[in-house]
């Protein structure tokens, strides 16, 4: 059972080791309600972590970050101005290979594994109908209710949760991949708010950074979606 639910907002931050620049500057920038509380978790087991974030929840929603992007500083109020049970920023997968948004279709499964696929194209077709010139990397472009894309799963990387979605879900909320694979906490959380009867949105004019190793973020996904389709045309 939850905590005795208060107003407001608790940021739930896993952290491994030392908590990165990126982590710390978009903590302090970020604009937050009044009586934000902020929960930090060091030094477990991603789905460990997500959990206990959970268990400790005060408020009535919960915006999880990673401690390695670069949330925008308006981010939070843009995903508390929809009112939505489960919505997303944009999150790019640190893949220099494959940046693509950490939001997607579920597509089948297949001995016991689920499969999913990024939702690329919606991105980018908002992307091209708003044309970004800002050089930062973390922004907030203007969306509407029009241009939220509904998804079957995303990543916890700028994600905001009310606390009714955990309230209706059995525990543990997270659970990771079996067969070795340290990842899909986030998707099997997803599935089974999905089976609780909520939707799952991303706004894709939150637009955020990822840099564990190499800062990427939406120009960095562009520029990756011309050279794929330079290769395919043969040029």
């Amino acid at each position: 059972m939850l905590p005795v639910s208060g107003e407001g907002v608790q940021i739930g931050l896993p952290v491994v080791g030392d908590l990165p620049d990126e982590g710390f500057y978009s903590l302090i920038s970020l604009i937050k309600p009044k009586g934000t509380k902020l929960n930090k978790v060091t030094n477990l087991p991603i789905d460990v972590a997500r959990n206990q974030l959970v268990k400790q929840l005060e408020k009535e929603w919960l915006f999880m970050f990673d401690s390695d992007e670069i949330v925008p500083p308006e981010a939070l109020m843009k995903l508390l101005s929809w009112n939505l049970p489960i919505v997303s920023g944009i999150v790019f997968l640190a893949n220099i290979d494959r940046p693509a948004p950490a939001i997607y279709k579920y597509e089948h499964r297949k001995q016991g594994r689920h499969y999913y696929s990024s939702k690329i194209n919606e991105v980018e077709a908002y992307l091209l109908r708003h044309k970004p010139d800002n050089k930062d990397v973390g922004v907030v472009l203007p969306s509407t209710k029009e241009d939220l894309i509904e998804c079957d799963a995303v990543g916890c990387g700028c994600l905001l949760v009310h606390r009714k979605v955990f309230e209706a879900i059995k525990p543990p909320h997270f659970v990771l991949n079996s067969g070795g694979r340290v990842s899909g906490e986030d998707f099997s959380f997803c599935r089974k708010a999905k089976r609780a009867g909520f939707k799952i949105y991303a706004d894709p004019g939150v637009l955020c950074g990822h840099k564990p190793k190499q800062l990427i973020g939406y120009q960095y996904f562009l520029s990756w979606l011309k050279a794929n389709k330079e290769v395919k045309n043969g040029n």
